[in-house]
């Protein structure tokens, strides 16, 4: 997870895919528009997971794989959801 400060102005970005070539896509994408910040890019849902509960706020966005290992995106958006508000 990157550890840069964001601004407020900026929507922040946190996503989870098991597929290397996705997630340098979307860092690409994301990257490209100064309206957004990447917060993080993850493996998995369990790991992005793991790196919410670091924040001290909640991105305003999250990018998920449904088919991930470990902890796919249906089940870490209803541990968001439930955990932090997320939705």
């Amino acid at each position: 997870m990157k550890n840069q400060v964001y601004s407020k102005k900026q929507i922040g970005i946190l996503a989870a895919d098991d597929s290397l070539i996705y997630r340098r896509m979307i860092s690409m994408m994301v990257e490209r528009d100064k309206r957004f910040k990447l917060l993080g890019l993850f493996k998995n849902g369990r790991e992005l997971l793991n790196a919410t509960e670091l924040l001290h706020y909640a991105p305003t966005i999250c990018l998920l794989d449904i088919k991930m290992p470990i902890c796919n995106g249906i089940d870490a958006a209803e541990l968001l959801n439930k955990n932090y508000h997320i939705y």
